[in-house]
């Protein structure tokens, strides 16, 4: 019995997504990290909230994207491993961003003016919809299933997996 030396293409596509995501909301984060936008305040008065209240509901906003960024990395770690618990759980992270972050950015686009960070959030939650359709398709299924399959079948046999290799179904140590 072989391993699969190579991820299937709905499984790397799905990998590459989430980190262009992941990257991209990294990279706004630092970028505009204690950089208040022209507009913030006049945004801030329409929900109601005073400056104080602006900065801290930014704030909160940096902080929930370092969390989903975490998150977003260490489910990358486990599709690249062919880990069922990682699929599963990030058709359910992705899933829920998909809809979360499209209703929201569908709002944004509904204003009048429109939010001006409308579009990306719209993009951002497509590509979020399209990463837990890639992770639901049959060839990731069939992908993760024969990973786990190799693991199983080396693990009743006494191989020793080394972490490199064993871990996403590839050959075991010395072979």
């Amino acid at each position: 019995m072989h391993g699969r030396r190579h991820l299937a293409k709905t499984t790397l596509a799905a990998a590459a997504l989430i980190a262009a995501v992941t990257t991209a909301f990294l990279t706004y984060l630092l970028r505009y990290a204690g950089h208040q936008r022209e507009g913030a305040d006049l945004d801030a008065s329409l929900l109601g909230l005073n400056s104080q209240q602006a900065q801290n509901a930014a704030g909160i906003a940096r902080v929930l994207i370092v969390v989903v960024s975490l998150i977003s990395v260490l489910l990358l770690i486990g599709i690249l491993r062919r880990r069922q618990g990682a699929r599963f759980a990030a058709i359910g992270v992705f899933g829920m961003l998909a809809i979360v972050v499209g209703s929201v950015a569908w709002t944004g686009l509904s204003a009048h003016p429109p939010a001006p960070n409308a579009l990306y959030g719209l993009a951002c939650g497509v590509v979020d919809a399209l990463i837990a359709g890639l992770l639901l398709a049959p060839a990731t299924a069939d992908d993760f299933d024969e990973a786990e399959h190799e693991r199983q079948w080396l693990r009743t046999r006494g191989v020793p997996l080394s972490r490199e290799q064993g871990d996403n179904g590839a050959r075991p140590r010395g072979a």
